[in-house]
């Protein structure tokens, strides 16, 4: 069932629900009567509550720090192998020559070409 499914039917006085207070704000908690559902639909239910409403914020944040630190922990070996490729790449490029110094011209000369 949707969140907007639930929200007509809560209007609609279709479905029971109470509202609990909690540090975070308040929470829905929905009254589902088990005789009136079959085990499937039951099963199925309580998997979308688990799934979507049990999730507390804190849990959310816990699994989205523990998703960015594995993303920064495999960025980390990405520049490491990088690291490696440059310093071989560069060992094999020929050392760097002093250039040549490069004779100022005046403005006049620079302007007529001199």
């Amino acid at each position: 069932m949707s969140e907007s499914t639930l929200r007509r039917r809560l209007r609609s006085g279709q479905v029971n629900a109470h509202q609990v207070e909690t540090p975070q704000g308040f929470k829905w908690w929905v009254d589902i009567d088990i005789d009136d559902t079959s085990d499937q639909v039951n099963g199925q239910v309580n998997a979308q509550v688990d799934d979507q409403v049990n999730i507390g914020p804190l849990e959310e944040k816990e699994r989205t720090i523990r998703l960015l630190a594995e993303q920064v922990e495999a960025q980390r070996q990405q520049i490491r192998e990088l690291h490696v490729l440059l310093q071989t790449a560069q060992a094999a490029l020929p050392p760097p020559t002093e250039p040549e110094p490069e004779r100022r011209r005046g403005f006049w000369s620079w302007l007529w070409g001199g």
